[in-house]
């Protein structure tokens, strides 16, 4: 029963959870559009997690890719981004992270601190995520860039 915490204990599956990128020049404009001058997607962008690599598909993500970095939008604009599919499993994942090498020489490192708790029978994820050692914030899995 959901009064007795050992019947929660289930609750916790296997998740896909995005980190999305927004990449933006320095007056502001979105290098992922591809309607953008100068839009980065025809770089060799890819992402290394656990010693595999990544490269990036230019679809948006569906479930038959599973991991993956692919384009796509966020938000209720519907912003152009970068997303980074990969499966957390478990209610804590310690510091996972990822680099993505952007095909220009550049890396950024991505670390997030994801875990779940059980209240009330109902899953709440708390999120931290730091790129290149820098705490970013919000709870947000979105990151902005500026090139």
């Amino acid at each position: 029963s959901c009064n007795d915490k050992k019947g929660c204990d289930n609750l916790i599956a296997p998740l896909e959870v995005p980190v999305c990128f927004i990449v933006r020049d320095a007056q502001g404009k979105n290098l992922l559009g591809p309607e953008c001058e100068g839009n980065i997607l025809g770089n060799n962008i890819e992402v290394t997690r656990n010693g595999s690599k990544y490269p990036l598909i230019l679809s948006e993500y569906d479930s038959s890719h599973l991991l993956g970095l692919h384009v796509g939008k966020t938000g209720p604009d519907k912003i152009p981004c970068i997303m980074f599919w990969y499966f957390y499993i478990g209610k804590d994942s310690g510091r996972d992270g990822f680099t993505i090498d952007w095909g220009d020489g550049v890396t950024d490192e991505v670390k997030i601190n994801l875990y779940y708790t059980v209240v009330r029978c109902e899953a709440v994820s708390h999120t931290k995520l730091y790129l290149n050692g820098k705490i970013q914030p919000g709870s947000s899995l979105t990151v902005s860039i500026v090139k």
